[in-house]
């Protein structure tokens, strides 16, 4: 008896689209935080913490870009401790708000743990960022893959040589 073939992987996502999703919820972030000072920036941590937990694996800028995170064994979309722990080190500095000099704390945190997170995902293989490793999960692609055209050869282009076997 032979074991089910695995599924097959997906692709990870153009970085571009996880910047861009990255964005979209730092801005929803950031709203929340306005909303009602010192209630927004809980707010606004909530969200972090949740974001990719509470809509099946994608938060709501992954769901505008067509990007998904799933568990890396089981591949299931994440849930609410997997998004947490993947966004903890975005979470941490918007925190920092609270305090008295909150703004220079989570800048002086924020920097190095955002520019450690992208160093992680522009050098890892599987674009695994620190989160990723820390929850066990990865951002794949939704989108479906393009199939590569067939280039069509132009008027003025020599047709190519096709071998009959004869010698």
């Amino acid at each position: 008896m032979s074991s089910p073939a695995p599924a097959p992987r997906r692709l990870p996502p153009e970085l571009f689209d996880r910047l861009i999703a990255k964005a979209i919820d730092a801005a929803i972030a950031f709203l929340l935080t306005l909303l009602v000072p010192p209630a927004g920036t809980l707010f606004g941590v909530l969200f972090w913490l949740s974001c990719d937990g509470l809509f099946g694996g994608a938060s709501p800028g992954k769901h505008a870009v067509g990007l998904l995170v799933l568990h890396r064994e089981q591949r299931r979309p994440a849930n609410l401790k997997e998004s947490a722990l993947r966004n903890l080190p975005f979470a941490i500095p918007a925190l920092l708000l609270l305090l008295p000099a909150g703004p220079i704390f989570a800048m002086v945190v924020g920097v190095p743990v955002t520019l450690l997170e992208a160093y992680f995902l522009m050098s890892d293989p599987q674009q695994l960022r620190l989160g990723d490793v820390f929850a066990d999960t990865a951002v794949v692609s939704t989108k479906p893959r393009r199939k590569k055209k067939k280039r069509v050869k132009g008027p003025f282009e020599p047709p190519t040589q096709v071998s009959t076997g004869e010698s």
